[in-house]
């Protein structure tokens, strides 16, 4: 934001709501991790881990990543995205041979920080396929979903995630 004039309409210590142009857009003040969870069946993606929301929060989007922001004492956005898995499945991938950056996203012109994007193999990691848990007062469900239902999302965060996985495994397979 730093180069374009903008107007600060409102702010918290997370994310400002500035007008640009006319337009309204939501910034972050904090590096924004989202983490894709997801197990492999013979080479081939199978599950992927989502957020499920309840439906009194929304009827139309049914599935998100799980996300959150990087702490002043996580050393490095690997470690942020790992504890970040932690609070939502309740373990750990520590090893970083199994997760993959799948590079940092922008949702609008005025973004600085934009979100980076990681994945996580967690085929050999022991994790509920449904677990339950309330967070600021709302109640989300993690849940493993097969591959090919998140292209019915309308999370523009969750399809770009996944579609860069998808990719990795698409070219990879090619060249075998």
């Amino acid at each position: 934001m730093s180069n374009i004039k903008t107007k600060l309409l409102q702010s918290n210590k997370l994310e400002d709501v500035v007008e640009y142009n006319e337009r309204l857009y939501v910034v972050s003040k904090k590096q924004r991790i989202c983490v894709l969870p997801y197990t492999l069946d013979k080479g081939m993606l199978d599950k992927i881990g989502v957020l499920k929301y309840s439906n009194a929060l929304s009827s139309n989007l049914e599935y998100s990543t799980i996300n959150g922001f990087v702490n002043s004492d996580d050393e490095t956005d690997l470690v942020s995205a790992n504890r970040i898995l932690f609070e939502h499945i309740n373990t750990n991938a520590s090893n970083a041979n199994i997760w993959m950056y799948l590079g940092k996203i922008k949702t609008n012109i005025i973004e600085d920080l934009g979100i980076s994007l990681y994945c996580v193999n967690i085929t050999d990691i022991k994790a509920l396929d449904f677990l339950k848990f309330n967070k600021n007062n709302k109640e989300f469900q993690f849940k493993m979903v097969n591959s090919n239902d998140i292209i019915a999302t309308d999370d523009c965060i969750l399809l770009s995630s996944y579609l860069r996985l998808f990719q990795f495994f698409y070219i990879n397979s090619l060249n075998k």
